[in-house]
């Protein structure tokens, strides 16, 4: 039984707190389908000593670090299916409700896009609150609800939209250069959206770039942990890999939305299975991630009956997936990026795991991926193809085994990059309430103002 002292004991997320401060982290998206944000949430609370509380939609589970952390709270909010109007009203009064139910803020880091509404709530309550309101950029808005309308009207990239698809897209655009200005500071994913966002939306206030890297346990292991992971992590996942002897691995990972064209994938696996006369080399394929494309995919892979390639798909936990790009011989990543701008952050996962990438070219790219040092760059199904066909031909390819010495990030982890450039971001905040000395809160972060701390 509990003494009556241990009962009435702060909570770990109560003493941070008022130790240091209470962050808020706000995603219009499932919250463990976001792992950059809860790279965040972790960063705040073991990085920076906050409370945190993590918001967002009901969904996945997220990863064993941030369930375990005491100084991290979740507040978890029904996903709106609706359409657009009725879903940015729904979502206004969802995310207001739950974020007025936190009684202070310190600083509130939100995600976006989706820019609308999540912008403007998050920043009436960081002002409510007078908390510091940072922005992180993972995309641009616009260009999203642009690609998304190109896909369900089946136009291709780069086709002009109708008058009323194009009226909204610039509509939400506007929308979103306004939410911009609401930042107190900015952080994005690439230096190409930096310049953009300081050009284009006339951002004066400090912008960071906060590149994506792999969570500590993405990292490359030995070969023997390799083995015993990829074999005893789950029982699912030795499953999934099972294949013919001597069959090279292929692993890529979506989330199955528009800006990945997964058609590319099957007309080059396509040609790779008759690249040989005397047979290509077997092929096992796994792709990772939840989706509605994805039954179209696995339709249109088994329709043309391949006889060298096994295409699987799986959804898997971050531990399991982490063994499976550990276990692969090459990454194929489809990101198109509708902006150009961001990066994706399957291939940081996969040079995390010393997982050399076949990537589909676009403007930003080269910040990541350089060609033919950590990957190769391709524009077509035919470049996947022969690619794939001059990386596994044999198992001990001198072109593979070049391309994986160099696909990797050093010791340059998440926490390391949080450290050196978010950290200064949130710190101004951190030292003001140091600066009455001991554990004593002082002001807050936008004002010198005392005020009680009831979390």
């Amino acid at each position: 039984v509990e003494s009556v002292e241990a009962m009435a004991s702060p909570s770990a997320f109560d003493l941070a707190s008022r130790r240091v401060g209470h962050a808020v982290v706000v995603v219009s998206g499932d919250v463990g389908r976001s792992p950059r944000m809860c790279y965040h949430a972790l960063s705040l609370a073991e990085e920076a000593g906050f409370a945190v509380t993590l918001v967002g939609y009901e969904g996945e589970r997220c990863f064993e670090a941030i369930e375990n952390e005491p100084r991290i709270r979740q507040v978890r909010i029904a996903e709106v299916r609706a359409s657009r109007l009725v879903k940015a009203v729904l979502l206004t009064w969802r995310l207001g409700r739950a974020l007025l139910g936190l009684r202070t803020a310190d600083v509130v880091l939100c995600q976006t896009p989706p820019a609308i509404p999540t912008l403007f709530v998050c920043w009436l309550f960081a002002t409510l609150r007078r908390a510091k309101f940072v922005i992180d950029w993972h995309n641009l808005g616009f260009t999203l609800l642009a690609e998304a309308a190109r896909g369900n009207l089946a136009l291709k990239r780069g086709d002009r939209l109708p008058f009323r698809e194009r009226t909204f897209a610039a509509a939400y655009r506007l929308l979103e250069f306004f939410g911009a200005g609401l930042g107190d500071a900015h952080l994005c994913v690439s230096d190409a959206m930096k310049s953009w966002l300081h050009i284009e939306f006339h951002i004066r206030r400090p912008i960071v770039v906060a590149r994506d890297r792999p969570p500590r346990f993405f990292f490359s292991k030995t070969a023997s942990q390799t083995t015993t992971t990829t074999t005893t992590t789950s029982s699912a996942l030795a499953t999934l890999l099972e294949r013919p002897s001597g069959a090279a691995l292929v692993v890529s990972s979506t989330s199955w939305s528009p800006d990945e064209d997964f058609k590319i994938l099957v007309e080059a696996l396509k040609r790779y299975d008759t690249s040989q006369s005397n047979g290509p080399r077997p092929l096992l394929v796994v792709v990772t991630g939840k989706g509605r494309l994805r039954a179209s995919f696995e339709a249109e892979v088994e329709a043309l009956g391949l006889k060298h390639v096994v295409a699987r798909c799986a959804w898997l936990t971050p531990e399991d997936y982490a063994a499976l790009l550990r276990a692969a011989d090459i990454g194929v990543c489809l990101h198109a990026s509708s902006s150009g701008l961001d990066l994706p952050m399957k291939v940081v996962d996969m040079f995390g795991a010393n997982l050399p990438v076949l990537a589909l070219d676009f403007p930003a790219l080269g910040e990541l991926v350089k060609h033919d040092l950590n990957g190769l760059v391709f524009r077509d199904s035919n470049g996947l193809a022969d690619h794939l066909t001059t990386l596994l031909q044999t198992p001990d390819s001198p072109l593979l085994a070049r391309l994986k010495h160099h696909a990797h990030f050093k010791n340059d982890d998440w926490h390391h990059m949080w450290r050196t450039n978010v950290l200064p971001v949130v710190a101004p905040a951190v030292l003001e309430r140091e600066e009455g000395g001991g554990h004593r809160r002082k002001g807050n972060a936008r004002s010198g103002e005392q005020r009680p701390r009831h979390p």
